[in-house]
């Protein structure tokens, strides 16, 4: 029987101090996929998830992945990560792919590393291939693999399965490497597409940069016929309905508080990316509860999986968006500055950032502060009030005085320090304890104080109390 070589961009492993399999939608469909007389037996080609640059840390990662597992790793530099994957395929390619233009970036030298590393995947494959072997290739990120691989060995059987959707023509041409990206795909012999509509919008892009007519089901390109198909991926269903039936599943339902008993209890998992409208989800289920007659007969729950892109890529989107802002990367946070951006139209753009960033760490141990004219992302040990502290902690001060106009400063003005004085300038809430009306007042006050007198000022007098 020929071997099947699956290759993706991720092996469904995580590398540590030990290896351990990890899950994914590709892993779990696989799952409830056997042939006749029991498991599936797959070849696995990918990249182990790490950048690991001693060669014999390679070496040994290598030997234990083909011993254990039966993969093989494809090992990647930091930089062709960056390049390749964050870059190319998910600020590039994905925004496109979800009908998302607005959020598509480019760089060449992007696609100088999407081609090469696409070649590092076409040379793992050939090392383990053997003439006839079934060759499944999965997703964006490899779209140049299968015509490489028919190239160099012409016998090999291979398939390609996209795993999001394909947009219409009038979409994907916007990409400077469309024609590339079509002639890769195109090496197949089967290709796969979740929906017909899919698969319609790709003929048609074959139609419009090729210049080839095709069939229901068959595109003949260069003395090759690559056969299409509308093929939905689904789930192990069985072994999701196993795991319900396990005493661990059973006892945890037991462990519902009686409160939720009573309720029907709505589940919702989704990866925090920008394409999957979480916010708009969140709208529905307000609207939805305003017009429930019994809300308390309903409860939600939402889980958030990590998103494929970090808040860096989430600051830098929103600066291309909105002209005149920019992103600061500071040595503790990252702010996004829209100071110069149309009033109206950046405060508008910084309430969704706020938003999207708010919603996208709400698990991370991580602060996102509106402030003014700024959105920015720190550490939560990472504020004014935590570097104000450090200096008290090494200092002998008699009196500390902390003074700001920004939500960012409130860190400061909530720190329990018997000897501080702390001065919100201008409106709005604050845990300050006093409050002086402008820039102007304020220095007027720091003039009083530094001046020598016999008393202090009247402010700084009446704030020490």
């Amino acid at each position: 029987m020929p071997n099947i070589i699956n290759i993706s961009n991720r092996l469904p492993v995580t590398v540590g101090e030990k290896i351990t399999k990890s899950s994914g939608g590709l892993v779990s469909a696989l799952e409830g996929v056997a042939p006749e007389g029991g498991e599936l037996k797959l070849k696995w080609i990918g990249w182990p998830g790490a950048a690991v640059d001693l060669p014999s840390e390679r070496q040994w990662i290598e030997h234990l992945l083909q011993q254990d597992y039966g993969y093989f790793p494809v090992f990647l530099s930091a930089e062709q990560v960056e390049a390749h994957y964050t870059g190319f395929s998910n600020a590039s390619l994905w925004p496109l792919l979800h009908y998302m233009p607005t959020n598509f970036r480019y760089e060449p030298a992007w696609w100088q590393e999407y081609e090469r590393v696409n070649r590092l995947f076409r040379d793992a494959a050939l090392f383990v291939a053997m003439e006839n072997d079934l060759v499944w290739v999965h997703d964006y990120h490899l779209m140049l693999l299968p015509a490489m691989l028919k190239e160099r060995m012409p016998s090999l059987k291979i398939g390609f399965f996209l795993h999001t959707p394909f947009p219409s023509y009038e979409v994907f041409r916007c990409h400077p490497n469309r024609d590339e990206l079509i002639r890769g795909m195109m090496g197949a012999d089967l290709l796969g597409f979740h929906t017909f509509g899919y698969m319609r919008h790709f003929r048609s892009a074959v139609l419009r940069l090729l210049g080839i007519e095709s069939e229901m089901t068959r595109i003949r390109f260069e003395g090759h016929t690559a056969t299409i198909g509308v093929y939905p991926i689904g789930i192990n269903a069985p072994k999701f309905e196993e795991q319900l039936a396990r005493r661990e599943h059973l006892q945890k339902m037991a462990t519902i508080a009686p409160e939720d008993r009573d309720k029907q209890l709505v589940l919702s998992v989704e990866r925090m990316d920008y394409t999957k409208g979480i916010l708009n989800r969140l709208d529905a289920i307000e609207t939805f509860l305003e017009s429930c007659k019994d809300r308390d007969s309903v409860k939600f729950l939402f889980v958030g999986v990590p998103s494929r892109e970090d808040v860096k890529e989430y600051l830098k989107q929103f600066e291309d968006q909105t002209p005149g802002s920019f992103v600061e990367e500071k040595r503790t946070s990252l702010v996004w500055h829209y100071r110069k951006s149309d009033p109206e139209f950046g405060e508008y753009k910084a309430r969704l950032l706020a938003g999207e960033l708010g919603t996208l760490a709400a698990n991370e141990p991580i602060v996102v502060r509106h402030g003014k004219k700024i959105v920015e992302v720190a550490s939560v040990q990472n504020n004014k009030g935590a570097a104000v502290r450090s200096f008290v902690e090494v200092g002998n001060f008699d009196l500390v005085v902390v003074a700001g106009d920004d939500t960012t400063d409130e860190s400061m003005f909530k720190l329990a320090l018997a000897n501080l004085i702390s001065i919100k300038i201008g409106p709005g809430e604050t845990a300050a304890k006093i409050r002086l009306p402008s820039p102007a007042r304020f220095r007027r006050l720091l003039e009083m104080s530094l001046l020598p007198a016999k008393e202090p000022s009247p402010e700084l007098a009446h704030a020490a109390q």
